[in-house]
């Protein structure tokens, strides 16, 4: 299933302990936004968290691997880490850059933040697995799957 058929950005599958997810794109890096998107729906209410009058920060990603899914697992770490250091939920992604230079893979974007708001919290999410980490490509298509430990 790709993004192309479905217009989906994601979705969460049934796991035993932890959440976990298949992320869609066109492009590498619209199924990497997707992943971040779908992590971050999975911490907050994104849509309550976008529709607030809060002022919204940007935190820059940026991160470089050596192959595709140890630079999708360092993204969302990133990601993760940076936005519980700074007190904020994340909620949208822009600006999204993928560049292979030199047998390296180079990641950067911005994050948009809002502070905490408990009552839009749902899950303590406590890192992102690398079992089961898979970046595949399909149909004209990008899909990511993702275990968040929760």
């Amino acid at each position: 299933m790709s993004s192309s058929t479905s217009g989906k950005k994601y979705r969460y599958l049934d796991h035993t302990a932890d959440i976990e997810f298949v992320a869609f794109g066109k492009t590498k890096e619209e199924a990497f936004a997707n992943s971040l998107l779908a992590m971050f729906n999975v911490i907050s209410d994104t849509d309550k968290l976008s529709a607030s009058k809060s002022r919204t920060k940007r935190i820059k990603i940026a991160d470089a691997a050596p192959d595709m899914e140890e630079l999708l697992w360092r993204v969302l770490q990133d990601a993760l880490s940076n936005a519980d250091a700074e007190g904020m939920f994340a909620y949208d992604v822009e600006s999204v850059s993928i560049k292979e230079k030199d047998g390296s893979y180079r990641f950067s974007a911005y994050v948009l933040c809002r502070g905490k708001d408990p009552d839009l919290a749902k899950f303590d999410v406590k890192g992102v697995s690398r079992f089961d980490m898979k970046l595949s490509s399909d149909n004209g298509g990008f899909s990511a799957s993702v275990v968040l430990d929760v």
